[in-house]
């Protein structure tokens, strides 16, 4: 698609925005069977959280609020014919692996529903492994910035699901 968006605007002079998120994560009304809402489900049921193993690799995570108002904000502020990552790039400790996105999740719903939810490894011998980071550097030169912290943005997303 980005082939095709640069062929157009290259040719046609349409104007186009290529954008690439990182790992987006937050409330969904229909959630995916992914770690993330299956780790939320069992916190939220009071069960113990059980990871396969720790060390798994770091991933860049942005909030899903950050990212509509990344997309926003370039939509306005971003050049035609540019490519734009909407990532964390790590700021406010957005680069975590799933084991540690795990243990915010228990923590959160632990602080509010005053359980003992814990993560359970079923190994620890793991070596952290580094991942992905997006470069979000270019969509910053528009004044754009990602606002939520990982932690932050798991305790809202926790919060609504707590709600239903």
């Amino acid at each position: 698609i980005e082939v095709i968006a640069n062929a157009y605007h290259k040719q046609y002079h349409i104007d186009t925005l290529i954008v690439r998120f990182s790992y987006v994560y937050g409330y969904s009304a229909n959630p995916a069977k992914t770690a993330f809402f299956e780790f939320i489900n069992k916190a939220l049921k009071g069960e113990n959280i059980e990871m396969n193993n720790s060390g798994l690799p770091r991933r860049d995570n942005i909030y899903v609020d950050d990212a509509v108002e990344g997309l926003l904000h370039l939509c306005s502020y971003g050049l035609s014919g540019e490519t734009y990552n909407i990532s964390s790039n790590g700021d406010l400790g957005n680069y975590a692996a799933m084991d540690e996105i795990a243990e915010f999740i228990a923590l959160g719903v632990n602080t509010v529903n005053g359980t003992d939810i814990k993560v359970m490894y079923k190994t620890e011998d793991c070596v952290r492994k580094e991942g992905l980071r997006l470069d979000n550097t270019k969509a910053k030169s528009t004044g754009w910035m990602i606002k939520n912290s990982l932690e932050n943005g798991i305790m809202h997303t926790l919060l609504k699901y707590m709600k239903q």
